[in-house]
């Protein structure tokens, strides 16, 4: 039978500025040293992260959790191994990053065990993760939930969407021991800039929810805000937003434990917030709308044309980088003098666009009414006939592209050609014969004897015309 592959770092990842390798499943050792504490095959990972939301207990988990050396005997009861092993070292990495008020995302765990010395596969570092919080070790908050088992709607929607667990934040699972009422005490003075009114859990928590509920909206309308018009940092505002959810709902103790684990973040949110929603007027957003078009419609068009300097193409590789920036909204007035630049020159040449077309079809409108018999026609003829023409005189809107400005004028000539030939139709009628010169000359002319031959055969062709008492007209 085939041999399931291991599951391995994902193609395409570069460490020490080395490609991994995979054969067989194996990855280079000297690149992830610890890759093989966490080696399993694909098919026995999922079913191992199937059983952890089914299973009576510990005793009936698939061979993965053996072969992983994720359980031990204790007492005669089979328990997870959290001292040591790949539980230990994502534990290890939770507790690392909740302890400096920083969210320990699902998104994180996944990128920081897929680089070097582990080289982890996402899916088993989902399945560490969900032996945590089986093992009532860690807990999660996703969509503004605390998830602390296995048993509920929401933590199985979230551990089996690939994307709701990289939303998901996972913090150490413990009581409200004083130690953590101080912490949560020193975090919120930080936060809010002022102290708690008595260091007991029930009343930091009640101060924590006011505090919160405070400034939920402005860090709500600002991300809408961001998502609405796609400015950067929205995806900051919304993770602590999560974070915040998850405090006005939860108990006390869960509200200290994740204000704990994710107080910087929330911090971040609401100083960010408070400044976006004083920046952010209508006008401001109006002008990066603006700088927007400027950087993703106007300098597209602009860098392809001939005799833009370096100062331009700088301008506009500043621009890009500021809009990207989750800081944008300080660099406002630099932001504004870039867009301008660009806006300034593709304004220069569309209106140079813009009045060749005008120029063109005013030019190509005049000779058609010094035509013979143009005034012979109807009124209403003569403006169906002369229609395209009229309205090659009239300005485009600035939405259209300069390209559809140059097009139009370069389909001056022919429409010129086409407005003619309609008014002899008209005319003339059926007397109207038309010539096609190119086919007599379609071969080339060499030599003066094969010009007398088709300008013969050319002769001929319209003397017979003329004979038959046509009007010829060459095209």
């Amino acid at each position: 039978s085939r041999r399931q592959p291991l599951a391995s770092p994902a193609r395409g990842d570069r460490v020490r500025g080395r490609t991994l390798a995979d054969s067989g499943g194996q990855v280079l050792p000297d690149v992830f040293d610890r890759f093989q504490e966490a080696a399993a095959k694909v098919n026995d990972v999922r079913r191992g992260t199937d059983a952890i939301f089914t299973a009576q207990n510990l005793r009936g988990l698939p061979q993965v959790f053996s072969q992983l050396n994720l359980l031990r005997d204790e007492n005669g009861q089979t328990v997870f191994r959290i001292e040591s092993g790949p539980l230990r070292e994502i534990l290890h990495r939770i507790e690392e990053r909740t302890n400096y008020g920083e969210t320990a995302s699902g998104r994180y765990l996944a990128d920081e065990f897929a680089n070097e010395p582990f080289g982890w596969d996402f899916e088993v570092v989902r399945l560490l993760v969900l032996a945590l919080i089986r093992a009532e070790k860690v807990e999660a908050t996703s969509k503004g939930r605390t998830l602390n088992t296995m048993t509920s709607v929401e933590a199985r929607e979230t551990f089996s969407n690939n994307n709701l667990f990289r939303q998901a934040s996972f913090r150490p699972r413990k009581g409200i021991e004083f130690e953590e009422v101080v912490k949560a005490s020193e975090a919120f003075s930080d936060t809010f800039g002022e102290g708690c009114r008595e260091l007991n859990a029930n009343a930091i928590a009640a101060e924590l929810r006011e505090q919160i509920a405070r400034h939920e909206d402005v860090v709500a309308s600002t991300q809408s805000a961001l998502a609405a018009h796609r400015l950067p940092g929205g995806a900051v505002l919304d993770t602590a937003l999560g974070q915040m959810k998850a405090i006005l709902r939860g108990s006390a103790e869960e509200a200290i434990a994740t204000f704990n684990a994710s107080h910087r973040a929330i911090k971040d949110a609401i100083r960010r917030a408070t400044e976006l929603e004083q920046v952010l007027t209508e006008s401001r957003l109006h002008d990066l709308e603006r700088a927007r078009q400027a950087a993703e419609v106007a300098w597209p068009v602009l860098k392809d044309e001939p005799g833009i300097g370096p100062d331009l193409e700088s301008r506009a590789a500043e621009l890009a980088d500021l809009l990207a920036r989750e800081t944008f909204y300080r660099d406002l007035p630099a932001i504004e003098q870039h867009a301008r630049a660009i806006e300034l020159e593709y304004a220069r040449r569309f209106d140079d666009a813009q009045q060749a077309r005008i120029d063109a079809y005013t030019t190509a409108f005049k000779q058609l009414i010094s035509e013979p018999g143009w005034h012979d026609l109807a009124e209403q003829t003569r403006q169906d006939i002369a229609g395209k023409l009229l309205a090659g005189q009239r300005p485009l809107p600035h939405t259209v592209p300069i390209s559809l400005l140059r097009s139009e004028r370069d389909a001056c000539e022919g429409r010129l050609r086409e407005a003619i030939r309609r008014m002899q139709e008209t005319l003339e009628g059926d007397r109207l014969a038309s010539v096609k010169v190119h086919s007599y000359f379609s071969g080339g002319i060499e030599t003066e004897e094969q010009l007398d031959a088709a300008l013969a055969g050319l002769r001929e062709e319209c003397a017979r015309l003329i004979g038959a008492g046509k009007k010829v007209v060459l095209s």
